[in-house]
């Protein structure tokens, strides 16, 4: 499947669940009945799941020039990364512009990159915090990380430590290591929240699964830390995974 199987490196584009859940409910045509008929939203989902990257691209791109948003996202997103297609941040940006007039939180997060990297767009951290926070406030996972990312060090915007730390907790509770390790950090620092090295054991040790920088902060606290701070912060861990896989699963 070419989106489950090659994610963003800094997000996930479509919502394909959503996608293919109201898919039979809009007509009883056969799902080939539909593509058949050029239908976009049957394109869009013959893209998603297709393995193989330039036939995934094909099939966005079909969906896209009809209109349909989250294909015109996924265009942007094939031409950034080079998947499927060459390289090309101009029309990477061309059709991201094309998904955010529709309101898509996933081009918005993109264009939002696109702003803070320069990549097709000149560089520009207040236009990149723009986009960010409309997609943030969608609920897109990695925009929230990226807003938080944005309040701590002050990028394109006064910084707000607590605001920072709320963003970073939205972003945890939707699994994103990275969110989990930057709102370690800011338990073991104090910033945004009290300094509680439990809650900083906790989140490192979420995040550590996937980011080898947790894992060096979390040696470093084990150091500071009493053994029976290390099994609360143990036991805190598992709260935590449990809390995130409710609220994961409730969606």
């Amino acid at each position: 499947m070419y989106l489950a199987t090659r994610p963003w490196i800094i997000a996930t584009i479509v919502g394909i669940v959503a996608a293919t859940s109201s898919f039979a409910d809009k007509t009883k045509l056969t799902y080939k009945e539909r593509l058949d008929r050029g239908d976009p939203e049957a394109q869009f989902v013959a893209g998603a799941l297709s393995d193989n990257a330039e036939e995934s691209f094909e099939w966005f791109r079909k969906s896209a020039e009809q209109g349909y948003a989250p294909a015109q996202a996924s265009l942007g997103y094939s031409y950034h990364s080079g998947k499927g297609t060459t390289k090309d941040y101009v029309k990477a940006v061309s059709w991201l512009r094309k998904a955010d007039e529709q309101d898509n939180a996933d081009a918005q997060y993109l264009l939002g990159s696109c702003y803070y990297f320069g990549n097709g767009l000149p560089t520009d951290l207040v236009k990149a915090m723009t986009f960010y926070r409309k997609a943030a406030e969608k609920g897109h996972k990695m925009g929230q990380f990226r807003i938080g990312f944005c309040l701590e060090r002050g990028y394109g915007t006064p910084k707000d430590f607590i605001e920072a730390t709320a963003w970073y907790r939205k972003a945890a509770e939707q699994g994103i290591a990275e969110a989990q390790y930057y709102l370690g950090n800011c338990y073991a620092d104090g910033k945004g929240v009290p300094k509680d090295k439990i809650e900083a054991y906790a989140y490192h040790n979420l995040a550590g699964v996937t980011i080898e920088a947790a894992q060096i902060s979390l040696s470093r606290l084990e150091t500071e830390m009493t053994q029976d701070q290390v099994a609360a912060g143990q036991k805190r861990t598992k709260e935590l995974k449990e809390e995130i896989s409710k609220k994961m699963d409730s969606k």
